[in-house]
């Protein structure tokens, strides 16, 4: 014999998606800042026809931007 199908629970299935999208946006968001930085530094050297900084070091962005704005300015 076969057992029932467990039912879902569909407010632990919210609360696990709300959490794991928290977790995400934590981990990826100042990842992302930092991206966007260089590129925009990129760009600037570019349209300005002139070197790009020196730091173009992914971890040194975002030192700087920690150091310059603080650790929660990325949020």
């Amino acid at each position: 014999m076969s057992s029932p199908p467990k039912k879902k629970n569909t407010v632990a299935h919210l609360f696990s998606g709300g959490v794991a999208g928290c977790c995400e946006a934590i981990a990826c968001h100042p990842l992302d800042t930092i991206k966007v930085r260089l590129q925009i530094r990129g760009e600037r050297a570019l349209l300005q026809k002139s070197a790009p900084p020196k730091s173009n070091n992914f971890i040194a962005v975002g030192i700087q931007i920690a150091q310059k704005e603080g650790i929660l300015s990325s949020f």
